[in-house]
């Protein structure tokens, strides 16, 4: 009979604890998004990833990524599209100069 109430008294603790939220988690920052309330507070989407509000220079985005920089909005910045796809497969590098971009959703 015991050991019929500690079996139980443990699938009750086990199903409790492992219950969770149904609350989704929010991506950070250069996380994939589709809207706002898919990113962390403090951040909304843009151009499908998870960045800072409007930005006029790179210092701006120093608190987002070393990498971060600002081309409207801070986003981490590429070479070539191998770089971004480290981050996150769905991203390419999305030239603005000869060789500088940003990684963004394709």
């Amino acid at each position: 009979m015991i050991r019929i109430l500690c079996s139980l008294a443990a699938v009750l603790l086990w199903t409790t604890a492992c219950g969770g939220s149904e609350e989704a988690t929010r991506g950070g920052y250069s996380a994939l998004c589709s809207v706002n309330d898919d990113c962390s507070d403090g951040l909304e989407c843009a151009n499908g990833v998870c960045t800072g509000g409007p930005c006029t220079g790179n210092a701006e985005c120093a608190d987002f990524s070393a990498k971060s920089i600002c081309r409207n909005r801070c986003f981490d910045s590429c070479s070539d599209t191998g770089t971004c796809q480290r981050l996150n497969g769905s991203l390419k590098c999305i030239l603005h100069e000869a060789t500088l971009g940003t990684c963004r959703v394709f």
